[in-house]
């Protein structure tokens, strides 16, 4: 995975966008929302998320309380996905 823009509407903490290009170079584009007070994440034309941004396992929650913005939650997954990918082929 690429670098990634995180961007984050200071009206709307609870929705982001990440752009980034995969491994073959081809620009990705998602959005990501959750209830305003908390709640499990969705992803625009998807449907909900789960844990380091996949689509399976232990669905994601966002608590305004712990993470400020959703995209504060988002890029901490994103990280978490990454480390994971370095580990599988480490492995």
């Amino acid at each position: 995975m690429s670098r990634a823009r995180i961007t984050a509407d200071a009206d709307y903490p609870n929705r982001c966008t990440i752009r980034y290009e995969d491994e073959y170079g081809y620009p990705l584009h998602r959005e990501y929302y959750a209830p305003t007070q908390g709640g499990y994440v969705q992803r625009v034309g998807w449907g909900q998320v789960c844990e380091k941004l996949q689509g399976g396992g232990a669905t994601l929650t966002w608590n305004p309380s712990h993470d400020k913005t959703l995209a504060d939650l988002i890029r901490r997954e994103r990280r978490a996905a990454m480390r994971a990918d370095r580990q599988r082929w480490e492995d």
